[in-house]
């Protein structure tokens, strides 16, 4: 389910768009490989994991005068699974019908591997004709590492997975459409500066790592790490017609 409201106002210099989400994902599975009765093999399936997306999304642009505009955009998702999970079979592995039960402890743990707090803004120029400069920032927060949820067995742990630290970042952006043509083609010189101010952050984690983990405690010294790229620059030209 989704509901939005867009508005313009002030003369048309200030447009905001903004929604509210509510998304169920259910039905998650994981395949356990069972021996059959007859001594064949086969597949469990065993299904429920579900998550529960809900949040809020904004978007505005602002442009009072010409030769500058400011825009923004953020998002504030509260994302987590719903219930615990269950599954029960007869195995006949041994020889006689053996009853198996899974059972994966994940109610209202969050869900990883994407930021669930986003904000941006951008301030742009326009000082002459065919030219623009852009200047970004970009926040992040409540990003959790990714992890498996069918890895949580015991009753015990309600621990989330590990919240990378919260970083923002800035960006340089300038484009100028050269006034001539070479044989009716349209020459764009462009510039890109990422992570402008060099920051050292962390891009990418996976909680409770099987290769580096230390006590399994959900916490930073279990997490494996991605840092983000340090500044670098793009510059170029793009020929176009």
């Amino acid at each position: 389910l989704e509901a939005g409201v867009n508005y313009r106002g002030l003369a048309g210099k200030l447009f905001v768009k903004s929604n509210v989400y509510y998304t169920l994902w259910t039905d998650r599975t994981q395949n356990i490989g069972i021996v059959n009765q007859d001594g064949s093999e086969g597949f469990v399936f065993v299904q429920g994991m579900n998550q529960l997306h809900t949040g809020l999304e904004v978007e505005a642009a602002f442009q009072p005068i010409n030769l500058f505009r400011l825009d923004m955009a953020a998002s504030y998702g509260m994302w987590q699974y719903t219930d615990d999970v269950s599954g029960t079979y007869k195995d006949y592995e041994s020889g006689g019908a053996e009853e198996v039960t899974y059972n994966y402890y994940v109610k209202d743990l969050k869900v990883g591997d994407a930021p669930q707090t986003q904000l941006a803004l951008a301030g742009s120029i326009f000082p002459v004709q065919n030219f623009e400069a852009q200047l970004v920032y970009k926040y992040y927060d409540r990003y959790y590492a990714d992890w498996d949820p069918f890895t949580r067995t015991d009753p015990s742990i309600t621990t989330d997975p590990w919240q990378s630290p919260a970083y923002g970042l800035f960006e340089f952006h300038a484009t100028y459409d050269l006034p001539v043509h070479v044989s009716g083609a349209k020459i764009r010189l462009f510039a890109h500066v990422f992570n402008l101010l060099d920051t050292e952050y962390v891009r990418d984690a996976t909680d409770n790592s099987r290769f580096n983990s230390f006590d399994g405690d959900h916490d930073a010294d279990d997490a494996e790490v991605y840092f983000g790229l340090p500044r670098w620059i793009n510059i170029g030209l793009n020929i176009y017609y």
